[in-house]
């Protein structure tokens, strides 16, 4: 049975303007310093649902820098609502960039939210995808994208690029 520590948070509570303490979560092994307050929440009760971070793609399936700034001359461009995808077949697995400019927003919040999306999806794509090397250039309207149609589209440039 998967448990979730509520706890408050210590660091808070000193401060000038500060509210109230705010709840910090961890889960059981993990205890924060300084605890205060201590509450056990069952986490199928409550409805809450931990997801892991390694969602993101594999370090070793994504293009390096080196790779990024001087992306072989031997590529095909292809054009979707939200993605430009540059290809080219020079590697023996499969390998994924993304490339989100200041054109999709000024906001870093927004620009890492997108990359993160994508490599999320295209994680779940690797079994469509052959060998080669995959640059995804995010388009403005790719902020918006989201879920079933953000991992169709990819699938689709995926499917044509082979």
């Amino acid at each position: 049975m998967n448990k979730l520590l509520i706890t408050t948070c210590p660091q808070h509570t000193g401060q000038k303007n500060a509210r109230e303490p705010r709840p910090t979560d961890s889960f059981l092994g993990r205890k924060p310093l300084g605890v205060k307050e201590l509450s056990v929440i069952d986490v199928e009760k409550a409805g809450l649902v931990y997801q892991p971070a390694s969602l993101m793609l594999p370090k070793n399936r994504r293009i390096s820098r080196e790779i990024f700034k001087s992306f072989p001359k031997k590529k095909k461009f292809l054009e979707s609502e939200n993605f430009t995808l540059l290809s080219s077949p020079d590697s023996p697995t499969a390998k994924f960039g993304v490339s989100v400019s200041k054109k999709v927003s000024k906001k870093a919040v927004v620009r890492n939210r997108v990359r993160r999306r994508t490599y999320s999806e295209l994680r779940s794509l690797l079994s469509v995808s052959k060998p080669g090397l995959y640059l995804f250039i995010a388009k403005t309207s790719a902020k918006d994208a989201k879920g079933e149609k953000l991992k169709n589209e990819l699938k689709k440039l995926l499917v044509v690029s082979s």
